[in-house]
């Protein structure tokens, strides 16, 4: 006889949770009474027009939506939670595999991207965690032009002053980001010549600002993991570890077929 198929794997616990949610929110759906069934004279007291109730108060009303009636919530409620359990459906197995927080975490990010709700950091709290970011992006910034402006070949300073003119937006939108939020951005005007190290050879420069380039970018990635910030600020942090890895492409391009001199 034809082999009988193996049985689905229990559900996580995750997903559970999450069919319980789902199931919540459908729960506040009902539906609308025909036109013309006597459901004017069958409404309660509370929802009859002559109780002048405010028009657009969703609280303890009945809103009709389309085929339903929406009580007791506003109207995205269940429609959130419609749009959960649509993509709890269509995920992949992977995903539906996972473990409570990394499947919290992928729906998440299938819907709105990482921090689009839930519990952000405060706006003195993105001042904390910016303003480091920004100064470490100065001082790096500060190598770029010691190089550029010693560099012997006129080519290689040329492709570095472009890159800079990405670098110098992004600390504009770094610097933007913190004073939005109350905060006193970081100018850099305690650096000193001391916070340039740089050494002789022109290819070993090209190497250091590498270092540099790669050491902000692994940055900027450990604060979009670390905090939860507000969905503009990750934009923006997004933006500048997208550029950053542009200018790490375009360093090793510069240093292909060079090597460092020995320590």
């Amino acid at each position: 006889g034809r082999q009988r198929p193996a049985l689905a794997a229990a559900p996580s616990p995750a997903l559970v949770r999450l069919t319980v949610h789902v199931l919540d929110g459908f729960c506040s759906l009902r539906p609308i009474c025909p036109a013309g069934d006597g459901s004017e004279d069958n409404r309660s007291e509370d929802n009859r027009p002559e109780n002048n109730q405010p028009a657009n108060n969703h609280a303890g009303r009945r809103i009709g939506v389309g085929s339903t009636t929406l009580t007791d919530r506003p109207p995205y409620v269940s429609m959130t939670w419609t749009v959960f359990c649509a993509v709890s459906c269509l995920a992949p197995p992977s995903i539906r595999r996972s473990s409570t927080d990394d499947m919290s975490t992928s729906l998440k990010d299938l819907l709105l991207g990482k921090g689009w709700a839930g519990t952000t950091i405060t706006r003195a709290e993105t001042v904390e965690r910016v303003n480091p970011l920004i100064r470490q992006f100065i001082r790096m910034n500060r190598h770029y032009r010691a190089v550029i402006d010693h560099h012997d070949r006129p080519a290689v300073a040329e492709t570095l002053e472009d890159l800079q003119k990405t670098a110098r937006a992004d600390v504009g939108k770094l610097s933007e980001t913190v004073l939005s939020c109350g905060g006193t951005a970081y100018n850099g005007t305690d650096l000193g010549p001391d916070d340039i190290d740089l050494p002789e050879a022109d290819a070993d420069r090209l190497f250091r600002l590498q270092d540099l380039e790669s050491a902000f970018r692994d940055a900027v990635q450990d604060e979009l993991n670390d905090a939860e910030h507000q969905m503009r600020t990750r934009a923006i942090l997004k933006v500048v570890q997208t550029n950053s890895e542009e200018r790490l492409r375009t360093l090793r391009q510069l240093t292909r077929g060079a090597s460092r001199s020995a320590a």
